[in-house]
C-alpha cells in the first residue's frame, strides 16, 4: 500500500514539475517575441529619423540599441550614416568597420541606405567621375569626405572606410574643427587678396576656408572668381565640384567635374606628345618624366603607362619595362597593346615559354589582333617552326588590307654589354668585309638593341655571301615581321621552307647511296637528319619506315608511315 501512494506522489510531482517546465519555455518563448518586436520598433524608429534627416534624434537612439543589442549591424550602419551626415568621420569610420567585423557580406553587397531615384544616376556619374579626378589633388580631405558621402549613398561600405582612412591619415584630428585658427586664415587670405586679387590660388584657399566654415555660397563664389582669373585651371573647378555636391546640387557639380576632366585630358595630350617627341630626339629619361606625370595626375591614362614602358624599352631598362607591361596588364587586363609589346620583349630576350604564356593570355582577348599574330609567327620562326609562321603570315596578309601592321622593331632584347659586343664584330667586319658569319653575328646584334634597319641591312649583305644560308633568311624574316612588313617576311620565310627542302632532298639522296652501299644505320642518320631539315618529307618518312620494318620493329614503321598521308613533299 505505502509502495502504491509512493508511485502516486512521484506521478504527480513528475507532472507537476512538466507542467512548470512547460509554463516556463512558454514564457521564454513570449519574451524572446516581445524583446523581438521592441527591439524592431525601436529601431525602425531611429532609423526613420536617421532617414528624414533628424540625425541629432537618431544618434542617441542607435547608441541606447547598440548597448542593448552590440552585434545589430543595421544599428551601427544607421549611427555611421548619421555621424557621416554631420562630418564625424573618425566615429562613422568606427561604426562601418564595426558592420563589416559583424557581417563581412557587406564588403561584397552594397548596404541598403536611403536613396532619392531620382537623383541616384547623377550620383553613381558625380562619383565615378570625382574617383577619377581625385587623386589630381592630393590632400583634398573635404573632397574625399564628399567621396565618402557619395559611396555610402551607394551602399559601398569599403569604399567609404577607404576614404575616411585616407582623410585621416592627411588629417588626423579632421573631425576637430578649429574655428579661431579658421577666421584667422580667412582674415589672412583676405589680407593677401587686397594685395593679388587676381591670385586664383589664394581665392581657392579662401573658398575652403570658408568651405570649412560652412559657408558654401561664399566658398562657391571665391572659386567662381578663381575660375574666371584663370579658366584653364583644374583644381578650382575640382572644388567648386565638391562644394556644390555638399550642397546636394549634383547637376551644377557634374559640369564642374566633367569641366576638370576635359582640363586634364588636355593636359596629359600635351604631355604625351612632348614625351614622344623626346624619344624621337632620344631623350629617354625625359619621356619617362613626363610619362609619370600624366599618371600621376590621371592614373587611369592607358597611353601614359604605355609611352612609360615604351620609354623604358628604348633606354635599355628591360627588366623595368617588364614590370611596367605587367603593371598594366593588372590595372588594364584587355589592354591588348601592353600583352603585345611585353611579349616582343620577352621574345627579343629569348624568354619564349615566358613570350608564348602572354601571347596565350592575348589571343583569348582579341584573337584577331595582326600585332598579336605578328609575334606568334615570330615565336614560331624562332622555334624552327617555319610552316606554322607561313600560316600566320597569311592569316594577317588575309585579314589586313594594308599588308603591314606595327612596327616593334625598336623593341630591345636583355644583351649585356651589347654596344661593345656590336663594335667589336664591327671592327673584325672593317678587316674581313666578306665574312658572311660576321654579317649574321651583327645583324642579329643590331636587331637585339632594337635596330632594325641596320639588322636587316646586314642580314641582306650575309645573303649576297651566302644565298643559300635558310638561317640568314630566317633572321631576315624575323625582322620583317618584328617591323610589320609581313609580306617580306613571308617572302623570307618560303625562302627558308625551300632551302631547308632542298638540303632535305640532298640528305635524302645521300642516305638512298648509303642503303645502295649496305651502310643503313648512316643512311638512317641521313632519313633523321632530312626530316629534322624538313618535317613533312614523305620520303624521308618512307625510307626510315622500310628500314625499321626489315629489322622488325613494325610498331615504328606503323608509326612512321601513318606521318606519310599529312606530309606535303
Amino acid at each position: 500500500m505505502k509502495h502504491r501512494i509512493k508511485i502516486i506522489s512521484f506521478t504527480v510531482t513528475l507532472a507537476l514539475v512538466m507542467q512548470g517546465l512547460f509554463i516556463s519555455l512558454n514564457a521564454a518563448e513570449r519574451s524572446t517575441k516581445t524583446i523581438g518586436t521592441v527591439k524592431k520598433t525601436l529601431l525602425d524608429l531611429a532609423i526613420q529619423y536617421a532617414r528624414t534627416g533628424l540625425v541629432d534624434t537618431a544618434i542617441p537612439e542607435l547608441k541606447k540599441i547598440i548597448e542593448l543589442f552590440p552585434d545589430d549591424a543595421e544599428a551601427h550602419a544607421y549611427l555611421g550614416w548619421s555621424y557621416s551626415q554631420k562630418g564625424l568621420v573618425s566615429a562613422a569610420l568606427k561604426e562601418f568597420e564595426k558592420v563589416l567585423e559583424i557581417n563581412p557580406e557587406f564588403q561584397k553587397v552594397s548596404f541598403d541606405f536611403p536613396k532619392d531615384e531620382n537623383i541616384s544616376p547623377l550620383i553613381d556619374e558625380f562619383t565615378a567621375c570625382l574617383e577619377d579626378l581625385i587623386n589630381y589633388i592630393d590632400d583634398f580631405s573635404d573632397g574625399l569626405e564628399i567621396l565618402a558621402m557619395c559611396n555610402l549613398y551607394q551602399g559601398r561600405l569599403t569604399d567609404a572606410i577607404h576614404a575616411y582612412k585616407k582623410i585621416l591619415k592627411l588629417e588626423p584630428d579632421y573631425d576637430k574643427n578649429n574655428p579661431i585658427m579658421i577666421e584667422q586664415a580667412i582674415r589672412e587670405y583676405e589680407d593677401i587678396l587686397k594685395l593679388l586679387p587676381d591670385s586664383t590660388e589664394f581665392h581657392t584657399r579662401f573658398a575652403r576656408a570658408y568651405a570649412r566654415k560652412g559657408m558654401l555660397d561664399i566658398s562657391i563664389k571665391e572659386l567662381k572668381n578663381a575660375i574666371s582669373i584663370k579658366p584653364d585651371w583644374i583644381e578650382p573647378h575640382i572644388y567648386l565640384a565638391c562644394f556644390y555636391a555638399k550642397k546636394w546640387a549634383f547637376n551644377e557639380a557634374l559640369i564642374e567635374l566633367k569641366e576638370a576632366k576635359r582640363l586634364r585630358d588636355c593636359i596629359s595630350e600635351k604631355l604625351l606628345a612632348d614625351a614622344e617627341q623626346c624619344v624621337r630626339e632620344r631623350l629617354f629619361d625625359k619621356a619617362i618624366t613626363l610619362a609619370k606625370e600624366v599618371i600621376t595626375i590621371n592614373p587611369n591614362n592607358r597611353k601614359a603607362y604605355l609611352s612609360l614602358a615604351t620609354s623604358s624599352v628604348k633606354s635599355g631598362k628591360t627588366n623595368e619595362a617588364i614590370c611596367i607591361c605587367k603593371n598594366i596588364i593588372q590595372l588594364f587586363p584587355d589592354f591588348i597593346k601592353a600583352h603585345v609589346l611585353l611579349g616582343w620583349i620577352y621574345a627579343q630576350s629569348d624568354s619564349f615559354e615566358e613570350a608564348i604564356n602572354i601571347a596565350e593570355q592575348a589571343s583569348l582577348i582579341e584573337p584577331e589582333n595582326p600585332e598579336l599574330i605578328a609575334l606568334m609567327a615570330f615565336i614560331y620562326a624562332s622555334g624552327k617552326q617555319i610552316n606554322e609562321a607561313v600560316t600566320m603570315c597569311n592569316t594577317i596578309l588575309n585579314k589586313t588590307p594594308a599588308k603591314k601592321v606595327e612596327d616593334y622593331g625598336w623593341v630591345k632584347g636583355n644583351v649585356p654589354s651589347i654596344e661593345q659586343k656590336i663594335l667589336e664584330v664591327n671592327d673584325v667586319l672593317e678587316i674581313k668585309p666578306d665574312y658572311q658569319e660576321g654579317h649574321l653575328c651583327s645583324g642579329w646584334l643590331y636587331s637585339k638593341n632594337g635596330a632594325h634597319e641596320k639588322a636587316i641591312n646586314e642580314y641582306k649583305r650575309a645573303i649576297e655571301l651566302n644565298p643559300d644560308s635558310h638561317n640568314t633568311h630566317l633572321f631576315l624574316g624575323n625582322a620583317y615581321i618584328q617591323k610589320g612588313d609581313i609580306e617580306d617576311a613571308l617572302n623570307e620565310y618560303n625562302k627558308v621552307l625551300i632551302i631547308l627542302s632542298n638540303n632535305s632532298k640532298d640528305k635524302i639522296t645521300e642516305g638512298l647511296a648509303l642503303l645502295n652501299e649496305g651502310n643503313t644505320e648512316k643512311a638512317k642518320d641521313c632519313f633523321n637528319e632530312a626530316l629534322k631539315l624538313n618535317p613533312e618529307s614523305a620520303e624521308a618518312y618512307i625510307q626510315l619506315a622500310n628500314i625499321y620494318e626489315k629489322k622488325g620493329f613494325h610498331g615504328i614503321s606503323i608509326i612512321l608511315k601513318s606521318h606519310m598521308g599529312s606530309s606535303k613533299y
